[in-house]
């Protein structure tokens, strides 16, 4: 095992048992992500990495992806028929009060 594995391995460990939905504090998760992204730039497998960590591949996998919220832009064009949102992954709502907008957006991010 190699000397930063066992460094990470032994914060997340300081954390509490092994369970499912175990919460990890900011600063561990960055570290381990950190080392993770610089290991497997190297060419190793995430799989190994997470189990020299002591984290389920699940877990890893998770924190390497990218955010899946974006930002998004409301645009007022002066019509009748309500607010149009258009999402970068392509969707289109239109005719929707500021309310039930914002009500839309809370349930999708």
């Amino acid at each position: 095992m190699r000397e930063r594995d066992e460094v990470i391995r032994r914060e997340i460990e300081a954390c509490g048992p092994r369970r499912r939905g175990r919460q990890f504090p900011t600063d561990v998760r960055n570290r381990a992500i950190s080392h993770a992204r610089a290991e497997m730039a190297c060419g190793r497998s995430r799989l190994e990495l997470a189990k020299s960590i002591g984290v389920a591949d699940q877990t890893l996998r998770h924190w390497l992806a990218p955010d899946t919220f974006v930002p998004v832009e409301i645009e007022s064009r002066g019509s009748t028929m309500g607010l149009v949102a258009t999402s970068p992954g392509g969707w289109r709502v239109e005719g929707l009060g500021i309310e039930q907008l914002a009500e839309l957006l809370r349930r999708v991010s």
